[in-house]
């Protein structure tokens, strides 16, 4: 199946997609970058023994590379009319964050880019190149993993009839764990967990315990350190990295609440294997449902 780029200009929402089986204005000629990982290895040479001791390492940023080429039923002053070449430069803008989609075989993945360079086609070709560089070298699917704890269920479906002497219409898990396994070989995906509440809840908190870490907002019991949340109320915390809040939605307004952060809470992220995260509160944690979403990250497409 021939492979398709779509890119998107994340300011002014400016979109192209590049294919290897079409003209649309521009054939995807080839494309280099994606498949890559390169690792920085850290290791401090041995002073009396043999060998080096492993320190860590960290992904280089990615380089992905787009060869287009500009469609040649089209007479020779296509390349090099300045709408062709404006059209490519509303979308590939200079310090503008974009996204690129890359699907093959069915599989779609996405990652963020800025643009490095834009080459005209020499006089004579037909030939577009566009360099992408990639701060964070790692793609994600395209949508977000879903897991629930605690939440309600349907014990019904339409068409239904209801018994004269009633029945119960939803019931709530028990559950107040759930293991996400992740397989990518990556540590750090970062989480948005989302609570809930059916009635008043104090100082709920999630706990992650393979890294033993958790995440506590509000303690005590005076207004300048507690969190009361009632029923209706929207926790949303965010873990990943330079995504860190804490906001509360309460009848339409969401506020960032990060002051409400116990000390020795800690934003945690999914490592590489099994993770057990588990909600609980002060008091209220029967009226909790957690929803905790993730975009599984890949070292190449």
């Amino acid at each position: 199946m021939a492979r398709q780029i779509t890119c998107t200009n994340k300011k002014n929402n400016h979109s192209m997609t590049f294919t290897e089986d079409g003209f649309n204005p521009f054939l995807l000629a080839s494309v280099s970058g994606i498949y890559d990982s390169h690792n920085e290895v850290e290791m401090e040479d041995n002073a009396i023994i043999d060998g080096a001791t492993y320190q860590g390492s960290t992904i280089q940023k990615r380089n992905i590379v787009l060869s287009l080429l500009a469609d040649p039923s089209t007479d020779d002053s296509f390349i090099y009319n300045q709408p062709v070449r404006d059209d490519l430069r509303v979308l590939f803008q200079r310090g503008i964050e974009g996204e690129l989609i890359y699907t093959e075989n069915g599989v779609s993945r996405k990652i963020n880019y800025y643009t490095e360079s834009i080459t005209r086609a020499p006089k004579g070709s037909r030939l577009f190149t566009i360099s992408l560089l990639c701060d964070n070298p790692k793609f994600t699917d395209t949508e977000e993993q879903r897991e629930s704890i605690g939440n309600y269920n349907r014990l019904f479906e339409f068409d239904h009839e209801f018994p004269e002497e009633g029945e119960e219409l939803e019931s709530k898990s028990n559950d107040r764990s759930v293991n996400i396994i992740n397989d990518t070989g990556i540590d750090g995906i970062g989480l948005t967990i989302i609570i809930e509440t059916t009635f008043i809840v104090s100082n709920p908190e999630i706990y992650h315990l393979e890294s033993d870490k958790y995440i506590k907002v509000g303690e005590g019991g005076s207004e300048a350190t507690a969190l009361v949340m009632e029923a209706g109320d929207i926790l949303t915390i965010t873990t990943g990295i330079g995504n860190k809040h804490i906001r509360l939605t309460r009848g339409g307004t969401t506020t960032e609440i990060n002051s409400k952060l116990t000390d020795d809470s800690e934003f945690f992220q999914l490592i590489n294997g099994e993770n057990h995260i588990s909600y609980d509160s002060d008091s209220g944690a029967d009226s909790m449902s957690v929803t905790i979403k993730y975009a599984t990250e890949y070292e190449g497409a």
